[in-house]
């Protein structure tokens, strides 16, 4: 998805009977990986319960950060409050530490099984 776009442009209100409804149209950079798939209609299941209101002015907000920015570190605050789990100490130690950022993100990577080992990629559909 383009990261810039707001809600009205991913997607197009439809006339059904006296009510209009917001279909999306997601536009993605990529095809997504088979492991991505649940999570795109996990995504549209929950946006589709949402009632929109085509008089509203669309524009970005964020709520996890009194000035309604998004930072990254916001919204990991925000995902450890709505899924905490046994991870979040091991996580917790591991961006606290004073060691590059690339180093983090490896031991983030590694702990979601996310590293481009020989089973992921396969797993991805991709032949070696």
């Amino acid at each position: 998805m383009l990261k810039e776009r707001a809600v009205c442009e991913m997607g197009e209100w439809e006339s059904n009977g006296n009510r209009e409804n917001f279909r999306w149209l997601l536009m993605l950079r990529r095809e997504l990986f088979v492991w991505e798939l649940e999570f795109k209609q996990k995504l549209l299941r929950e946006v589709s319960t949402i009632q929109w209101n085509k008089s509203m002015i669309d524009m970005w907000w964020w709520e996890g950060e009194n000035l309604k920015l998004y930072t990254f570190q916001s919204g990991y605050k925000t995902l450890l409050e709505i899924h905490p789990s046994q991870q979040d100490e091991w996580f917790r130690d591991v961006w606290n530490r004073r060691v590059p950022s690339s180093i983090k993100i490896f031991g983030w990577r590694a702990m979601l099984d996310r590293l481009p080992t020989r089973m992921n990629i396969v797993r991805r559909g991709v032949n070696l």
